[in-house]
């Protein structure tokens, strides 16, 4: 990543309010429903020169594509992926957490005047439920990560901007999005994840793109997990970071940024994960390559 002497380079988290015209055809085809191909990619093509040019314009220095080619970070790869299939379950990811376990009076207000707005609502009656991994991983959105590639770099032509970056999912807040129903263990199952997702981060940074890894799951574990103790929230998480660097394998650091945070709720939060409990993990991490399979 560049850096200056001269001045602070600016440049954000990723994501970018989408245009509500390609909100739904995003949902449409990130969820694997019918959608209209022509039309959203076109849509996606004027959204990304149009944010593209609103990052230049009020001079920030290292811009990306505002994520308008995804219905969010966390969905977009559902159709990147195989082995991914829809199941009838409810996530079990959206349990209490420590927080909603403390103010629960509280979040309990906020879901129903949520509810009431129509906040976090399915954007279309359909399948409900959750994914889960059922076959093997493989990645098979190469068309898809091209289109988002060859986007950017027409957005960005004739633009003054020191850098572009180009946001991807981490291996961890996949299998917790994707419940594992085929891999024996937990390691085997993000050792395919990350092997995947190694195709997708290889074409982001050979296309000469500076990649973000998105991993909000690795801070909000603790708060996620009320029964775990800090040093069960460290294991797991020394093994997720170990999956990361797995993923990135024959990436050079110097063109990766790594992002996780808190997560987003306007409510009491007094339960975040303190740096001071998992700063060292990266070199405690172990080698995912020496794990004993079950």
């Amino acid at each position: 990543m560049k850096s200056s002497a001269h001045r602070i380079l600016t440049t954000h988290a990723g994501s970018l309010p989408r245009p509500p015209e390609i909100l739904q055809g995003l949902a449409d085809k990130d969820a694997g429903r019918p959608f209209e191909r022509a039309q959203l990619d076109q849509g996606i093509r004027q959204s990304t020169a149009d944010v593209v040019k609103r990052q230049t314009d009020i001079g920030m220095d290292i811009v990306n594509d505002g994520e308008h080619s995804k219905s969010s970070f966390a969905s977009y790869c559902r159709a990147r992926l195989s082995g991914i299939e829809h199941s009838s379950k409810p996530p079990a990811f959206r349990g209490p957490t420590r927080d909603t376990l403390a103010f629960a009076a509280v979040y309990e207000e906020l879901a129903r005047m949520n509810a009431a707005r129509g906040v976090n609502a399915p954007r279309r009656t359909g399948r409900m439920g959750s994914t889960v991994c059922t076959g093997p991983i493989t990645y098979i959105g190469q068309e898809a990560v091209a289109a988002d590639i060859a986007n950017l770099q027409t957005a960005l032509k004739g633009r003054d901007v020191e850098d572009g970056f180009i946001t991807a999912i981490s291996p961890t807040n996949l299998e917790m999005y994707h419940a594992n129903e085929y891999y024996r263990t937990d390691e085997e199952y993000l050792e395919a994840l990350a092997n995947a997702m190694n195709v997708e981060y290889r074409a982001i940074v050979d296309a000469g793109f500076i990649l973000q890894i998105d991993d909000p799951r690795l801070a909000t574990h603790y708060n996620r997990i009320p029964g775990a103790s800090i040093e069960e929230c460290r294991k797991f998480m020394a093994l997720r970071i170990e999956a990361v660097n797995h993923a990135l394998r024959g990436i050079p650091r110097e063109i990766v940024r790594f992002h996780t945070c808190y997560s987003v709720n306007i409510a009491p939060r007094v339960h975040d994960w303190e740096l001071k409990h998992y700063i060292d993990l990266e070199r405690l991490a172990p080698n995912l390559d020496h794990i004993p399979r079950a």
